[in-house]
């Protein structure tokens, strides 16, 4: 994981267009500075309620997108997926408000499975060597599920949880400069969109963004929320998200995933080498999750993964107008598990979700 005091090389001129729609968390999902964004909340919430004034205040319809991005990437990386999205979302009426979260590049977990790969074949090696199918995706599961490898997936998702519960939880934070904004804007409509682990990050402070009053929470009401093949277990989807889209506090929910084909086509690469012969999805499901024997499949049922859900009998009302699998006819380009964030039909796919009346 990514350090609090490790230099992130994101300089704060080279990013001014983006700033206002940009909340960072580092380690225990406090709010973290590396000097271009801001550390403290008074500054975080004068920067994101005086944009957002002025950015729609002729807008006839105001809508806040939070977004929070993938797990296992860097915070630069983060940023070149949202940058982009910027002006396509704003012309459509919606502010968007990023989470990023310092979860540590891909990078990071990959070397260390190289390193655990060379020791198991008795040396040093640049990567897994191909052709191996199965065995070696197996060999790589059973490094992951047995090394510190999975302890990263693991703090990465405790910080999301700390993000939400701690008074200086960004998170946290994040929601209460919302509520301020729905105070200022009563129509307000929050829509909430995560690509993969993000869907973690959100499902964490959902509790506090739509909780009771009487308990201390802020009661407020989600327009819509959009996954991306979500990295959260179907338990968690059920503990966090049913319940809030059963009772209509998510008035309504959209997913899009990657046919199973696609996921088993799809590799974890470090930089253009392949690692593992499937996607991310999989390497999560069947090695950073524990007791991945729980499902007959060798792996804990995913949210984002077609295998699972196909066998979510309980989800299927939900389910039935609310799934798009991908590749699609509409959105041809989207094969990969990374490729969601960068794929153009789906941001495009997903604004139009947002934006029709129910």
């Amino acid at each position: 994981m990514e350090s609090n005091t490790a230099p992130q090389g994101i300089r704060r001129d080279e990013n001014l267009d983006i700033l206002p729609h940009v909340i960072s968390l580092g380690d225990n999902g406090e709010l973290f500075s590396d000097g271009a964004f801001a550390k403290y909340r008074v500054d975080l919430e004068k920067d994101i309620i005086d944009s957002f004034r002025e950015i729609t205040k002729d807008w006839p319809t105001k809508r806040l997108v939070i977004y929070a991005h993938e797990g296992l990437v860097s915070a630069k990386g983060a940023l070149k997926d949202i940058r982009p999205d910027l002006e396509t979302l704003k012309k459509n009426y919606c502010y968007p408000l990023a989470i990023v979260w310092r979860t540590g590049p891909i990078e990071t977990v990959v070397n260390l499975i190289k390193d655990e790969f060379g020791r198991k074949r008795g040396g040093e090696m640049g990567a897994p060597k191909q052709g191996l199918g199965e065995l070696k995706d197996g060999i790589i599961e059973y490094i992951v599920r047995n090394t510190k490898v999975q302890d990263l997936w693991w703090q990465m998702k405790d910080n999301a949880r700390l993000a939400a519960e701690q008074d200086h939880g960004g998170s946290r934070i994040a929601c209460q400069i919302v509520s301020k904004l729905i105070q200022e804007n009563p129509s307000l409509e929050i829509h909430l969109v995560s690509h993969s682990a993000g869907s973690i990050l959100q499902g964490y402070f959902l509790d506090y963004l739509t909780g009771s009053t009487q308990e201390g929470k802020l009661g407020l009401r989600v327009a819509s929320c959009s996954h991306w093949a979500p990295a959260c277990t179907l338990d968690f989807f059920r503990d966090t998200y049913l319940p809030l889209i059963s009772n209509g506090t998510i008035s309504k929910y959209s997913i899009m995933t990657l046919n199973d084909r696609a996921e088993r086509e799809d590799k974890c690469k470090a930089g253009f080498i392949p690692v593992y012969d499937k996607s991310l999805l999989y390497l999560v499901s069947r090695g950073f999750e524990k007791n991945p024997a729980k499902s007959d499949e060798g792996g804990i049922p995913l949210l984002g993964m077609e295998l699972f859900l196909n066998q979510a009998g309980d989800l299927t009302k939900i389910l039935r107008n609310a799934w798009t699998k991908t590749p699609s006819a509409l959105i041809p380009g989207c094969k990969q598990h990374g490729s969601f964030s960068e794929d153009k039909d789906v941001l495009q796919a997903t604004i139009e979700f947002i934006t029709q009346s129910e």
